[in-house]
């Protein structure tokens, strides 16, 4: 989420919310040391997307395709 352009949050919201969400991840993501950290993060953002209406479906679409292509190696 921090480098891909999900076009499923631009067109929920804006281009401007994509990019202040990747900002936030991309200056979170180099101090995520732990996991539990990692997790507290994503159960937030979750919230956040709740209540917004947002859906990073591009991005999970993206995720669920790179899990198979791994299983397929």
């Amino acid at each position: 989420m921090a480098v891909i352009e999900d076009t499923n949050i631009i067109y929920r919201s804006s281009l401007e919310t994509l990019q202040s969400i990747q900002e936030e991840l991309r200056v979170f993501l180099p101090k995520a040391v732990t996991m539990e950290a990692i997790i507290k993060k994503a159960e937030t953002m979750d919230r956040e997307f709740i209540e917004k209406n947002l859906s990073p479906g591009g991005c999970a679409d993206l995720l669920g395709v790179t899990f198979f292509l791994h299983k397929l190696i």
